[in-house]
């Protein structure tokens, strides 16, 4: 694997040039093999927007449009139904004497024969039979809870991008990572395996115990499981970032042939690339831990669809109510047949309708729409109290957040202090390799600590957008 390079590459860096060079983070791109569809460094942006075409995201725009059928089957209360029957019939007369009379319901044996065809008639009948429904429960009530419905599914499509946009983000954070510690484990074995070397050395001039050199053997072991171990989490944030990642095959146009559908496993990152995620960009960002509630209560998205909730279950007890009036329909029809070459038409018309006197039924619809509004209200206060802990804890860990990265930037100065003094002291005899090594890996842990400090911030401003319903429109600025 490439990623076993590195203790390859720092184990040969020795003599002068281990004694001039300090530890940098490394200016160059993740040693991944790049697959699939990014051909480039992966970065914050191109992440958020690729995750906005996975399939999540497009079973959750299918779930709307399948909502929408909804109005067409509210419309059922208004559009009468139709029917056009159509009839033809050519029988054969029966002749001679003593023939017995056959009556056909709903025609007449008075037909017109067929020329050339002596005893056989014909009937033609046609006509048009419209039902008119009265349904004062559905007309009154079925629409408006339908576009309630419409509406509700929406708002759980934009809940499912934010929660992509979540996961792409904290997936990339995690993968990024990832580099920049290989390189400090890498080091870590190197001055492992030059302890080892040392107390060797001073076990055979009877200078050491040989419990020393065994806890030394049993130090680099570790360095090496550390370092594997650290090398498969690399893999695992790629193949969950691929996940997460993945477009949707049904967003590529088809006619270019079958895709395999398998997540891309592998990304490269540009690890001098801050990834600053500006809040400047976004209009209207609360600044004080109160506004963030307060704007947490009037947007995100779990209080709105339970808003809609409340809303729907008083419209269901209103048709609950509405359905005591009764249910019928008012058809209505037009006859229209030919008899023995002349035309006659006929009207017919009526009504239907079922009164309920007493359904026990329809009370215990009463009652459970009553119950059930009730319960949209309770979950509706519980999600409130929910949102606003929720984005006063994001506002709380961005503010920590940020004074743990000026604490790592305060250790990351000390550690390369230390560092120049070590490397001055070993220019003038006064110190040994293996605290140069020493001190140059401290260095490195701090480095990496500083940029995970700074990764941990970014990721907390992305929460506190969340929190507060802002992190789409983030998005659309960025993205665009």
């Amino acid at each position: 694997m490439e990623i076993l390079g590195l203790a390859a590459l720092l184990a040969a860096v020795s003599g002068s040039q281990a004694r001039a060079q300090l530890f940098e983070p490394p200016g160059r791109t993740a040693p991944y093999p790049l697959t699939n569809e990014f051909t480039g460094p992966l970065t914050l942006r191109a992440a958020l927007a690729q995750s906005l075409a996975n399939v999540q995201v497009v079973q959750a725009n299918l779930a709307t449009r399948n909502a929408t059928v909804g109005r067409m089957d509210a419309l059922r209360s208004f559009l009468p139904l139709v029917t056009l029957p159509q009839l033809a019939y050519g029988l054969r007369r029966l002749q001679g004497e003593g023939t017995p009379a056959i009556a056909f319901p709903g025609m007449t044996l008075s037909g017109s024969t067929f020329n050339g065809y002596p005893g056989l008639d014909r009937v033609a009948s046609n006509g048009v039979s419209i039902f008119f429904p009265l349904d004062p429960a559905g007309q009154i009530m079925a629409l408006p809870i339908a576009e309630r419905g419409i509406k509700v599914k929406q708002l759980m499509e934009q809940l499912a991008r934010r929660t992509q946009l979540v996961l792409a983000a904290q997936q990339y954070f995690d993968a990024k990572q990832v580099p920049y510690s290989l390189p400090v484990a890498a080091l870590g074995v190197r001055v492992a395996e030059e302890s080892l070397a040392v107390l060797k050395g001073r076990l055979s001039e009877r200078q050491a115990y040989p419990i020393e050199a065994q806890q030394a053997e049993v130090d680099l072991g570790k360095a090496h499981l550390n370092l594997e171990i650290l090398q498969q989490h690399g893999f695992q944030t790629q193949r969950a970032l691929g996940v997460v990642l993945h477009r949707s095959r049904l967003l590529i146009p088809q006619d270019q042939g079958p895709f395999l559908i398998e997540p891309q496993q592998c990304y490269q990152f540009d690890l001098k690339n801050t990834d600053t995620v500006d809040l400047a960009l976004v209009t209207g960002f609360p600044m004080c831990r109160q506004e963030a509630i307060a704007l947490a209560k009037r947007q995100r998205y779990e209080v709105r669809i339970l808003v809609e909730g409340v809303d729907i279950a008083r419209l269901q007890e209103k048709r609950n109510y509405l359905r005591f009036l009764g249910l019928g329909s008012l058809p209505m029809g037009l006859a229209n047949r030919e008899l023995t070459g002349k035309t006659s038409l006929g009207l017919a018309f009526g009504s239907y309708y079922e009164l309920s006197g007493f359904d026990i039924g329809l009370w215990a619809n009463v009652r459970r729409g009553n119950l059930d509004i009730a319960a949209s209200q309770l979950d509706l206060e519980r999600s409130l109290m929910e949102v606003a802990t929720d984005a006063g804890n994001s506002w709380d860990k961005t503010k920590l957040a940020e004074q743990n990265w000026r604490q790592k930037e305060l250790e990351l100065s000390m550690a390369r202090d230390l560092y120049d003094r070590q490397l001055k002291r070993f220019n003038e005899g006064q110190a040994i390799s293996l605290e140069v090594l020493g001190a140059r890996l401290n260095l490195g842990q701090a480095d990496a600590d500083r940029w995970t400090a700074w990764y941990n911030l970014q990721l907390a401003r992305l929460d506190v957008l969340r929190s507060t319903e802002l992190l789409l429109d983030y998005a659309e600025h960025v993205v665009r």
